[in-house]
């Protein structure tokens, strides 16, 4: 079993987390993916409500089976941290392997995180490409040098830890959607419909109309 987790605000949820999220499924061959919204994460402020933001992202997986929404950051009172969360998602089972996704803006940042060698020791890591940002694996091995073992294939670049068997994957996709949600919500702001459709699915354009959004 291969199950890719990726959190987030997903405020809103738009066609390039969609981009992402089913673009690493296929590639990485992932039989699950698990999203974790934060509902307040350390890094930003938070502009809509945990119901929301899931009931969003319901309407944009369209109930496939092997995508799910975790509660485990829902709680809006409390600082949320990657680590702690995946914690409690990962199970030690030797015929599960977990791998998060990020972009590939967060690996020069990635250091800051909160135990970001536990986390390299937890699952393995998937830096997604994203237009204008380069993956650091650099600066990752200073987080831990046993990555240093490199492998390429096809569209994949592997760091291999030969103690844990973990892996950092550099994935390039096929098709690149730069999208940022900060923009969305600007867009809705000057109300510029034409815009706004092109970034984000029709329905969830409809459920932020309807329940006032981004105003």
């Amino acid at each position: 079993m291969r199950i890719g987790i990726m959190g987030g605000t997903f405020d809103p949820i738009h066609f390039g987390h969609l981009n992402l999220l089913l673009g690493a499924k296929s590639s990485l061959k992932l039989n699950k993916i698990i999203i974790i919204p934060n509902s307040n994460p350390f890094y930003k402020v938070k502009t809509s409500s945990f119901k929301h933001v899931k009931e969003m992202l319901n309407i944009a997986i369209d109930n496939k089976a092997d995508i799910s929404i975790s509660n485990i950051e829902s709680d809006s009172n409390k600082k949320h941290y990657t680590y702690n969360s995946l914690k409690n998602i990962v199970l030690d089972k030797k015929n599960v392997e977990y791998f998060l996704l990020i972009g590939s803006d967060h690996s020069k940042s990635f250091q800051t995180w909160f135990e970001p060698k536990k986390i390299l020791d937890l699952v393995n890591l998937v830096i997604v490409d994203r237009p204008g940002y380069s993956s650091d694996i650099m600066n990752l091995l200073k987080i831990n040098k046993l990555f240093k073992r490199q492998l390429k294939y096809k569209s994949l670049i592997v760091n291999y830890n030969k103690i844990n068997k973990k892996k950092i994957i550099r994935l390039t996709l096929k098709k690149n959607v730069e999208i940022s949600s900060t923009d969305i919500r600007e867009a809705f702001k000057s109300f510029n419909e034409e815009m706004i459709l092109k970034l984000i699915p029709k329905k969830i354009y409809e459920y932020i109309i309807k329940n006032g959004l981004y105003k």
